[in-house]
């Protein structure tokens, strides 16, 4: 499957061969950490790495949609930081075609402390959504340094389907306002309510951090050489975001 994929933040594979019974694959030499490595050796995260990284992810995953294709095992483990801190998603050992994406079977494909509640249950329709949910979960434990539930597989797997999120967690001022808005849609339980692909995710976080520039009052670079509309959309961009914060 790798092999005819190319997008700057998904690892490229080269080719399949075998030896002595085993099988071998060549893929890309990607010299950096996962970004569970980075979790165990600095800590959490802050908030605006943990956005510039989620945002490559979520440009990946939005190239993964476009091929029709689930990739089921979003987590910082499977997220590698390269040079320059480019974030290229790793590990699609799991990754189906949509159609194709649950089955009887979906529990056990995945990891359980990411999965979301449609795959816990073992759906037969899982689309990015369910990639958009465990992108979620990834970015509570990159900027909160834990998880977002505990225990073993079993009860990881029920805890998906049936518990919310902590409120000490996500409203006891660990994170700003618009980190606990992203971390609570993304990984709402009824996936209609979550963002509804990868485009949407990445409009807001990029709004995020346009409005955060401007807010700041420093200047827009984005604004530089932009043409009227242009920038025009971006302060209605900048605008929906300050009213969004005033009703929160």
């Amino acid at each position: 499957m790798l092999k005819r994929l190319e997008h700057p933040n998904v690892v490229k594979g080269y080719r399949v061969g075998r030896l002595q019974g085993r099988y071998l694959f060549f893929m890309e030499d990607v010299d950096g950490p996962t970004l569970l490595d980075k979790i165990r050796q600095g800590g959490a995260f802050d908030e605006d790495g943990a956005l510039f990284a989620i945002l490559q992810v979520a440009r990946a995953l939005e190239y993964l949609r476009e091929q029709g294709i689930v990739h089921r095992d979003i987590k910082p483990g499977n997220i590698l930081v390269g040079p320059g801190n480019t974030v290229k998603v790793i590990d699609l050992g799991f990754a189906a075609a949509s159609a194709q994406a649950g089955g009887a079977s979906s529990t056990t494909q995945g990891t359980a402390a990411y999965l979301s509640p449609e795959q816990a249950m073992g759906r037969d329709d899982l689309d990015v959504r369910s990639d958009i949910y465990s992108l979620g979960a990834t970015l509570y434990q990159i900027v909160l340094g834990e998880l977002p539930f505990s225990g073993d597989d079993q009860e990881l797997v029920q805890k998906a389907v049936l518990e919310g999120l902590s409120a000490e967690a996500t409203k006891g001022g660990r994170i700003s306002a618009h980190m606990h808005y992203f971390i609570e849609k993304m990984m709402a339980k009824d996936r209609d309510i979550r963002y509804q692909d990868p485009q949407e995710l990445m409009a807001d976080i990029e709004e995020q951090i346009s409005g955060k520039k401007t807010l700041e009052g420093e200047p827009d670079a984005a604004d530089a050489g932009a043409t009227d509309a242009e920038a025009e959309r971006r302060r209605r961009r900048i605008e929906r975001m300050r009213k969004r914060r005033q009703r929160r």
